[in-house]
């Protein structure tokens, strides 16, 4: 909706697809009907679809193939190792 009232960027990140797991289909409330539909038309109208890897990228293809290839990208999941890295500061915790 904001893409289309306001004019700015549509982009959408996809982890994991509903295509990928038809089990979720026997839980109650009709819940996996909506989200696969939402699935499906968000990134139809995506400026650009952002894979977290080249499976999901993959996926993406197979599951719609009406998704322009150039419109979806990857960048891969990531933590910062030097930033954020275990420590035994239990101090850490209250901040």
């Amino acid at each position: 909706m904001a893409k289309t009232t306001y004019g700015v960027p549509h982009v959408v990140t996809a982890h994991s697809l509903e295509p990928c797991r038809p089990w979720k289909a026997q839980q109650p409330g009709g819940g996996y009907a909506l989200s696969s539909f939402y699935e499906r038309t968000a990134p139809s109208g995506a400026d650009r679809v952002i894979a977290v890897s080249s499976a999901m990228r993959a996926d993406l293809l197979r599951h719609y193939p009406e998704l322009p290839e150039e419109r979806i990208s990857v960048v891969h999941n990531g933590v910062d190792g030097t930033r954020f890295a275990p420590t035994d500061r239990s101090d850490l915790l209250s901040a």
